[in-house]
């Protein structure tokens, strides 16, 4: 009874959440609402765009959501079409947080754990995905729905899915699958997070010529070098990954992919832009993680959360919808 009680709070908080971004909130004056209603009104000229670039330019550019604005477009108008994707997404992910956090958690009643679960919602480089980098957004939900699922085939359908609709989840999927391979190889945990190391480095300085070369949108939408970065992000996810690595072994080993995320976007913090874009798709699990440290290391992580959402959002307060919105 107290479970399926705890499911009824969680779907209520998550279909309010929902819609509230995505129908409560203005639709104009958010940042890159003018593309993604082209997305809802052309799904497939666009589709069809990338069809008669060829077979690698098609795989490329995330034809799954296309396909998923065009089967919206049949019933909604296009405003409505990215609503409902707003409200969907935001739905998905809330549900599959839950999910995760009370198997994680069952010992802890949901007044003690929905909190926490707020915090990471309204955490801007989460909530952006919802309101801004909507298909990103989406993605993501869609891989947290696999990510949550006990079911092995479910699990890897979703998370098969999620780089259709975002591009930035083919390196997800890398990072996941090393970490795996070298998990069936018998590498320690802080083995593999020095190999993801590498590999960010390898990834952060070819990812450029990749995309030219699989024709993927990105090669037009982003530069590829070293951007002027304060370097506050680097520190507070140095500082996150530190308290990883003092924490117990069993903890690694359950939560290495989570670590080697932290650690590739460490890796390639100063070499290219879009690399931030790659580690807010994975900042949901990771941030869940952090609920699992102990003691002294867990009351850190979580005082570090709550002062660098703090501290983001004083950073936005004299930006158009904190940061959200057109100049």
């Amino acid at each position: 009874m107290r479970v399926k009680r705890a499911s009824v709070v969680a779907v209520l908080v998550a279909t309010s959440y929902g819609a509230l971004l995505g129908f409560v909130l203005p639709f104009e004056g958010f940042k890159d609402r003018v593309n993604y209603l082209n997305y809802a009104t052309y799904p497939w000229l666009i589709l069809q765009r990338y069809y008669h670039q060829g077979v690698v330019a098609l795989w490329s550019n995330e034809p799954l959501w296309l396909l998923i604005n065009a089967g919206l477009k049949k019933c909604f108008a296009p405003v409505a079409v990215v609503r409902v994707i707003i409200f969907t997404s935001a739905f998905l992910t809330t549900v599959a947080l839950f999910r995760v956090a009370r198997r994680k958690h069952s010992h802890l009643s949901v007044l003690r754990l929905w909190p926490w679960l707020f915090l990471f919602l309204i955490h801007p480089q989460i909530i952006g995905n919802f309101i801004v980098h909507i298909r990103e957004g989406l993605a993501m939900a869609v891989f947290l729905t696999g990510w949550a699922s006990q079911r092995s085939k479910i699990r890897w359908v979703y998370m098969g899915l999620a780089p259709f609709i975002h591009a930035a989840f083919f390196v997800v999927l890398l990072i996941y699958f090393t970490v795996s391979f070298l998990r069936v190889a018998r590498l320690s945990p802080r083995g593999r997070i020095f190999f993801v190391l590498v590999e960010g480095g390898l990834v952060g300085s070819s990812l450029k010529y990749l995309v030219h070369l699989l024709q993927a949108r990105q090669a037009f939408e982003y530069r590829f070098h070293m951007t002027k970065v304060s370097g506050f992000g680097f520190l507070f996810w140095l500082m996150i990954l530190a308290l990883m690595y003092w924490e117990h072994r069993n903890f690694l080993r359950q939560h290495v992919f989570e670590a080697s995320s932290i650690a590739f976007y460490l890796t390639t913090y100063f070499l290219i832009e879009v690399t931030a874009r790659i580690f807010e798709a994975t900042l949901p699990v990771v941030l869940l993680s952090g609920l699992e440290l102990t003691r002294w290391r867990k009351r850190v992580f979580l005082i570090l959360t709550v002062l660098f959402v703090f501290a983001a959002y004083a950073l936005r307060i004299s930006e158009p919808r904190l940061g959200f919105g057109v100049q």
